[in-house]
């Protein structure tokens, strides 16, 4: 299914920290414990996080019809930060369209990889576009470690 790609604002937030929250609760849920997903959902408390993010990197947002399908973002031109699709939109092509467009962005700044730190539920996925596995990650969230891989690929 191809969705329409725009360009997310601040008054998208709400919307984007909803889809975050459902995509961690409910797709992450056979990888991660409920505990580790708890841990995870912290980070919706940290606003400053959020608003940096559309102020500081490109934020893509998917949409399906008028309805928020995943968004994606680009830091620094080459690191994928935030790669998020809707439970209702799973399988769907939504997360190759965005990572495309994250693609096609770090080429025309000129970049010849681009980088990011993937969960484990979406790591077979980043694999089958080609991503390599660059080191296994341990992260400390509240009193849990979230794992998950710094990824690369080469353009």
């Amino acid at each position: 299914m191809k969705s329409r790609l725009v360009l997310a604002k601040v008054e998208d937030l709400p919307t984007m920290k909803s889809l975050f929250e459902a995509s961690i609760r409910q797709t992450c849920s056979q990888d991660y414990s409920p505990e580790e997903i708890e841990a995870w959902l912290l980070s919706l408390k940290n606003t400053q996080r959020w608003e940096e993010l559309i102020q500081h990197q490109i934020v893509w947002l998917a949409l399906v019809d008028t309805q928020l399908a995943g968004f994606c973002s680009l830091k620094d031109g080459n690191y994928l930060d935030f790669l998020y699709v809707s439970p209702h939109h799973q399988g769907l092509g939504i997360a190759k369209q965005l990572v495309a467009i994250a693609i096609e962005e770090a080429r025309k700044k000129g970049h010849s990889k681009i980088s990011s730190d993937i969960s484990i539920t979406a790591r077979p996925f980043m694999e089958a576009q080609g991503w390599k596995q660059i080191r296994r990650n341990e992260n400390p969230r509240a009193d849990q470690i979230l794992i998950n891989y710094h990824m690369e690929l080469e353009l």
